[in-house]
């Protein structure tokens, strides 16, 4: 937040009016969709995040499209999709979620910019929910892709086989290609951006980095050593890489000569994993875990939610969502 000195906090009133602080998971935790000012004034409201997200469904919607195992999202809108196709809902009004758009093309990942939707399959697609109608651009070629980045106005297409291609996507009547990097034989299944320049990729097994400092010419740097790694996220000088059976934190202050040594771990694995503010959400065969990532050296499990069933998990400021079959569930 770049401005906190209007900030309001129900039902206590704390003193956190020094402009500029970044109000952290442990003081306070619902963020209120209300926004005043041009979103300069927020309004905070309940009980710490961790301990408000119970378990308890909400509510839940059919998308027409089975099966689906990913979830992403950018307010008001989640992104599903899997090998059965993919959904978008919109989840403003968190008891009774909307869909907005579906299709049956088999979708191996998802990712959004504010407003834009990209699906990777059989290369990328785009949908811009400000459009009306709302209808999928196809871009990127036809390779199996396994993760689309958006670091707008570029983005990174890593496709499956190991090639990664760069691409200017400001302007979505023209997206261009701007260079490409390519090794065989990975099998990639998830990455994740480094803002100085990186991208980190997982075959399920280990880690590669690609350096995309130059978007002309990104190129392949090396493997690293991991071990079943299944999906990665990147904040602040900080890569965790969720494994089968352990979840790790490192610190590449180079990428260009390793991950740096494991900084802390936890003895528990799982599939998809998201950042939300201070706490990484692990998804689970049924749930997910939650863990404090304060501080990046010492991992703290703070919650274990058992849900019906879970393929992948996206958190907000208000809910939980998970995606499961044709399904989409809110969560409190």
């Amino acid at each position: 937040f770049k401005d906190l000195s209007q900030l309001f906090f129900f039902p206590a009133s704390l003193d956190y009016t020094h402009t500029g602080r970044e109000v952290s998971l442990s003081d306070v935790v619902r963020l209120s969709r209300r926004c005043y000012e041009n979103c300069q004034t927020f309004i905070f409201e309940g009980d710490d995040v961790a301990a408000g997200l119970q378990g308890s469904e909400v509510s839940s919607v059919a998308t027409g499209e089975s099966p689906l195992s990913h979830l992403e999202g950018s307010w008001p809108y989640v992104v599903a999709g899997g090998g059965g196709g993919y959904a978008i809902a919109n989840i403003s009004n968190t008891s009774s979620l909307s869909i907005v758009v579906s299709g049956n093309a088999g979708t191996n990942d998802v990712s959004m910019y504010e407003e834009l939707a990209f699906l990777a399959q059989d290369g990328v697609s785009v949908i811009n929910l400000s459009d009306s109608p709302i209808t999928a651009q196809g871009f990127a070629g036809t390779s199996e892709s396994a993760r689309f980045i958006p670091d707008y106005p570029y983005g990174y297409n890593v496709q499956e086989r190991g090639v990664l291609a760069s691409y200017y996507i400001g302007n979505l009547s023209n997206m261009v290609s701007l260079g490409s990097s390519s090794v065989s034989g990975l099998g990639l299944v998830d990455a994740a951006y480094d803002p100085r320049g990186y991208v980190f990729a997982a075959d399920g097994n280990d880690v590669h980095v690609y350096d995309v400092r130059d978007r002309a010419n990104p190129r392949y740097i090396a493997e690293y050593s991991v071990g079943g790694a299944q999906s990665l996220t990147y904040r602040d000088g900080t890569l965790y890489v969720v494994t089968s059976g352990s979840v790790e934190s490192y610190r590449p202050d180079d990428p260009l000569s390793g991950l740096g040594s494991v900084s802390d771990s936890l003895s528990f694995g799982g599939g998809e994993s998201q950042i939300w503010r201070n706490t990484l959400f692990v998804e689970q065969s049924e749930g997910y875990r939650v863990v404090d990532i304060t501080n990046s050296g010492s991992l703290q499990e703070i919650q274990d939610v058992t849900l019906s069933s879970s393929d992948g998990v996206y958190v907000n400021h208000d809910a939980a969502y998970t995606v499961s079959g044709a399904d989409i569930t809110a969560w409190d």
